[in-house]
C-alpha cells in the first residue's frame, strides 16, 4: 500500500485554544492512473463563447469581459458565473485561475449583488 503525507493546518478554536499543525501518513485510497473521461465530474456542456468570440485566459481583460457581457445577456448572470467558477476550480493553470477570478469579481461588480 502506498502512503500519502497529510498536513493539517493549525487553527484557533472558539474558546481561544490553539491547535498545532500536524503531519501524518495515511493509506492512499485513490486509484492509480488517469481518471477516465466517463468518471470526470467537470464536463463543460458549452464553451464560454459569444458571437465567434471565445473566453481565454491569455486574451486581454477587455476582450474577455466583452465575451462575458454577451454571455450574460444570452444565458444569464448566474449561469455564466457558475461556468466560470467551475473552470476556475478545476484548472491547473495559474494564469487561467487568476483571469477567471478577476472576471468573476468584475461580473459581481457589474451585474451581481
Amino acid at each position: 500500500m502506498r502512503k500519502i503525507v497529510v498536513r493539517r493546518r493549525g487553527y484557533r478554536r472558539k474558546d481561544g485554544t490553539y491547535v498545532k499543525p500536524t503531519t501524518y501518513k495515511m493509506r492512499d485510497r485513490g486509484k492509480p492512473g488517469k481518471t477516465p473521461k466517463s468518471k470526470r465530474w467537470y464536463k463543460p456542456k458549452r464553451k464560454l463563447r459569444y458571437k465567434g468570440m471565445e473566453w481565454h485566459a491569455r486574451n486581454k481583460a477587455s476582450y474577455r469581459r466583452r465575451v462575458l457581457s454577451g454571455l450574460v445577456k444570452r444565458r444569464g448572470y448566474a449561469t455564466v458565473v457558475r461556468e466560470l467558477n467551475a473552470l476556475r476550480n478545476v484548472t491547473t493553470s495559474r494564469q487561467t485561475k487568476r483571469a477567471a477570478e478577476s472576471d468573476m469579481n468584475w461580473l459581481r461588480r457589474k451585474y451581481g449583488g
